[in-house]
């Protein structure tokens, strides 16, 4: 079988656009002081983010990617950087909900786009 986005052992439907980056966390203490000083408190460097961008799936298919997200973290299968990568450890949000189409009342009959971030912990 190819590669399939997943979110644990859920397989995403297919999205329309994938938006990968990799941001640096920093913590509280970031920021100038009272002299003009920069100061980093670098947390955790090379964090990995996507951002999936689903359009006209089903009803079905977003309750399955809302029961997807544990929020207590999940292990999540994606690309990143042009290969497939598993990460053990990540949360996700879930924005963006909109009905597009109905014809119905059916959870194969509306159709609605969404974006999920998923965020590595």
């Amino acid at each position: 079988m190819a590669n399939a986005w997943k979110i644990g052992d859920t397989t995403l439907p297919s999205p329309t656009s994938v938006s990968p980056e990799v941001t640096d966390l920093y913590g509280e203490e970031t920021g100038r002081d009272e002299a003009g000083f920069n100061h980093l408190d670098l947390v955790r460097p090379g964090v990995r983010k996507w951002t999936l961008r689903f359009e006209m799936i089903t009803r079905k298919e977003l309750n399955t990617i809302k029961a997807a997200l544990n929020p207590l973290g999940f292990t999540f299968d994606g690309m990143h950087d042009g290969g497939w990568v598993t990460v053990n450890s990540c949360y996700g949000n879930l924005t963006g909900q909109e009905l597009v189409a109905f014809f119905g009342d059916g959870e194969e009959e509306s159709y609605w786009n969404c974006q999920l971030a998923i965020i590595e912990n």
